[in-house]
């Protein structure tokens, strides 16, 4: 016992102090792991993403030529408008009129 009558401070050994900082090492481990796995996910979504783009815009004029001619409810021709309205404001060439046509 110490002059104030608490027990001595009993100091960590080299295997208690060997076990804690494992043990701090090893959560480290897991969360790098978490965090490869999520850039994993990301970049393959991401990568998914681009090559969706890559198929659909070559066959976005062919679509708008189809339903342009085989329109039977209006619906292009109301989209065709505003998107003639909108290019207008923004002055934009008509040759881009079709890039335009996929953001309505």
């Amino acid at each position: 016992m110490l002059s104030n009558g608490n027990p001595p401070i009993r100091q960590a050994s080299w295997r208690q102090r060997w076990r804690r900082d494992r043990g701090a090492v090893q959560a480290a481990d897991i969360k790098e792991k978490k965090n490869a796995r999520t850039s994993k996910v990301v970049f393959g979504s991401l990568i998914l993403d681009l090559l969706g783009f890559k198929v659909v815009l070559p066959l976005s004029s062919a679509l708008l030529d189809y339903y342009s001619k085989h329109d039977s409810s209006g619906l292009y021709s109301s989209l065709l408008s505003c998107v003639t309205y909108y290019q207008h404001i923004i002055s934009v060439p008509a040759r881009f009129h079709s890039v335009l046509f996929w953001w309505a």
